[in-house]
Order: structure tokens, then C-alpha cells, then sequence
């Protein structure tokens, strides 16, 4: 849930904003693919041992896909025919994405981020 609450509205300015794609694009890509195994260290030292390190794992491995997710998703809408009417009616940045591009995208949102924390769940 904690994941999704940042996830999300990241997820949102990356897609909407070309700059802030193009900015945090790369962070996100790389901490995407570091290794669980790599981050465990790190995990140890910041969260201790316990049920708060295993908390920071699972965060850790869904965040960055959802904000990857989220963002294909609202980019998508961001090129599409109702996006560039509102440009054409007047709209403003802001206004596109509070109006067309949420609301257009929000159902791809939900079922994003719902599947994402049983994709990330493992056996144990």
C-alpha cells in the first residue's frame, strides 16, 4: 500500500511531464533491476532484522515497478486524440493531466497497482 501511495503519483509526473520522465527515468530503471540479494545488505544496516527489513524489501521491489507501470500507462494517453483536443479547447499542463489524463487512465492505474503486490509476493 505504502508502495503504491509514492508509486503512483510519480508514476503520474513521469508520464504526463516529458523533463521529469526524462530526469528520474534513469534512477528508477536502475534501482528496478539492482538485485534483491544486492539490496539486503543495505536492508540489514538501515531496517535491522526483522519484520520492518522484510517491509523494506517488498517496498522496494514494488515501487519501481509500479511507477514504471503507472507511467507507460498515463504516457499512452498523454499521445492520444482526447489529450490533444483539450490542448486544441484551451487546456493548460496542469489541466490535461488533472482532467483528461487521470481520469482516462485511472482503471489501467487500479488494476496496476493491485497486481503488482501479488506479483510481488514470494513463497516462503
Amino acid at each position: 500500500m505504502l508502495a503504491a501511495i509514492l508509486a503512483v503519483p510519480l508514476g503520474i509526473a513521469m508520464g504526463a511531464y516529458k523533463p521529469v520522465e526524462a530526469f528520474l527515468e534513469p534512477f528508477v530503471s536502475f534501482a528496478r533491476y539492482l538485485p534483491a540479494s544486492a539490496f539486503i545488505p543495505l536492508l540489514i544496516l538501515w531496517a535491522g532484522i526483522g519484520e520492518n527489513a522484510e517491509t523494506a524489501r517488498d517496498f522496494h521491489r514494488l515501487v519501481f515497478q509500479i511507477v514504471l507501470m503507472v507511467a507507460v500507462t498515463v504516457g499512452r494517453q498523454r499521445d492520444a486524440t482526447s489529450s490533444k483536443a483539450a490542448y486544441t479547447l484551451g487546456a493548460n499542463a496542469r489541466g490535461v493531466v488533472r482532467r483528461v489524463l487521470v481520469p482516462n487512465s485511472a482503471p489501467a492505474i487500479a488494476e496496476n497497482a493491485a497486481a503488482r503486490p501479488r506479483l510481488g509476493m514470494d513463497v516462503r
